[in-house]
């Protein structure tokens, strides 16, 4: 008895941590969407002059496609953000995902800020304070610099509703946090 009793207790830990393994880990889903990123603003900066800008209509059936429900993208104009691209995208194996970029119409150093949405079946997880895996909490909100010892770095805002994951991404961290609200982030 008491050795079964040490048994669990030295591998108890680690059989959770492995029964949690199937959970997809935010930092991965940030690096995707930094890749994707990149892709969109090479295509912005690429793209004709005079290129239509994405309709109420094309989004509302993007959204549909990547299973978003009735989320919509956020108007960033009155906080001086033009969108310019959506497309559809995957940052994780199975899950569809909206990819938005928008960009910035005022005089301020950052020119683009991106957005991606994708269901939010309880898949993805963060880690606790002692790096222990665990499921990314509804509600709960991350902004990560991309370069934690630059403070000039890009970063990444990501929250949940329990319904979609959203990641926002933008030249600083000062940035998201000022368009926390404009976003729909809690």
């Amino acid at each position: 008895m008491v050795a079964a009793s040490v048994v669990v207790g030295i591998f108890g830990p680690r059989l959770s941590e492995r029964a949690q393994s199937a959970l997809v880990p935010l930092g991965d889903l940030a690096q995707q969407a930094r890749q994707i990123e990149a892709r969109l603003q090479f295509e912005a900066l690429h793209r004709p002059s005079g290129s239509a800008n994405p309709t109420r209509e094309m989004l509302a059936e993007l959204c549909e496609n990547a299973r978003l429900g009735s989320w919509r993208p956020p108007d960033l104009s009155l906080d001086g953000y033009l969108l310019i691209a959506a497309q559809p995208t995957s940052l994780s194996a199975d899950e569809p995902t909206l990819a938005l970029l928008y960009e910035n119409t005022s005089e301020s150093a950052d020119r683009f800020l991106a957005l991606f949405a994708t269901a939010d079946h309880a898949q993805f997880a963060s880690f606790d304070e002692f790096g222990r895996i665990e499921p990314f909490a509804v509600g709960r909100t991350i902004v990560e610099p991309d370069d934690a010892t630059n403070p000039r770095s890009s970063a990444t805002l990501v929250w949940s509703d329990g319904t979609l994951v959203v990641l926002a991404r933008a030249e600083s961290g000062d940035s998201l946090k000022s368009l926390r609200t404009a976003l729909g982030a809690p």
